[in-house]
């Protein structure tokens, strides 16, 4: 459990002591558990009422942008909130929410595997698929913060759909950047951090490549999260959080 805690302050370091045999499980398991209870919390402190009229908002919303007629609106809106009156709609969410964060969390540790064994390979670097899995789960270690952030979020304020965002130091001051200020939060910025300095321990290059390694998956994630969220207007707000 120690090299959890100086996974954040000292990654070289730890990196570096597992390099010859890294191990997943450590993290994995940890990081797992603390998403899945979180997750679980979330929906069940969450006041079900403010989700429903959140969802009902962003489907209407949506529907209008896509030009449809009136009647049909109100037909899909009275069907949709039947559904979310439905008893079974909460137990669905209460299912739903964990394992859409274990779903999410591979997705990112596969993501990342995979980019990082593309990286290595076009190095020569002489590390397998395992390797680098192992590296990307010590890597997202971070991921916990916003899991608890949201609950904690929810506790104080239990009609708060989406959180606002604490972990981002732009947002504390008032201050914007087109729409990413999110992105810089204390959250991916550990995760960058620690990929950049664990990464310049397994593969002996300068800290100027290594930090350009481990920006480039986040940053083409941001782009593609944001973007995708500012598409969708109000939904794809409720989506992300």
């Amino acid at each position: 459990m120690k090299r959890l805690v100086e996974i954040i302050y000292k990654p070289a370091d730890v990196y570096a002591d597992m390099k010859e045999d890294p191990s997943p499980v450590l993290p994995l398991v940890v990081v797992l558990v603390v998403l899945v209870v979180c997750a679980i919390l979330a929906v069940s402190l969450i006041d079900p009422d403010a989700v429903a009229a959140q969802q009902l908002q962003a489907q209407e919303t949506l529907l209008k942008q896509m030009n449809v007629p009136e009647e049909q609106i109100e037909l899909q809106m009275e069907q949709m909130k039947q559904a979310l009156d439905a008893p079974t709609t909460g137990v669905m969410t209460m299912i739903g929410a964990p394992i859409g964060a274990v779903v999410a969390y591979f997705f990112v540790l596969i993501l990342l595997t995979l980019y990082f064994l593309i990286v290595s390979k076009t190095m020569k670097l002489d590390l397998s698929f395992s390797d680098w899995f192992a590296f990307s789960c010590w890597g997202v270690v971070p991921m916990i913060l916003p899991a608890v952030v949201a609950v904690l979020a929810v506790i104080a304020e239990p009609t708060t759909v989406t959180p606002p965002d604490y972990l981002a130091p732009l947002i504390w001051f008032g201050l914007t950047l087109g729409g990413y200020e999110g992105a810089l939060s204390i959250d991916n910025i550990l995760m960058i951090f620690i990929m950049a300095m664990g990464f310049q321990v397994w593969s002996q290059k300068s800290v100027g490549v290594s930090v350009t390694v481990a920006v480039v998956p986040f940053l083409i994630g941001v782009i593609l999260a944001t973007e995708l969220t500012r598409a969708l207007g109000p939904l794809g707000a409720m989506l992300g959080a």
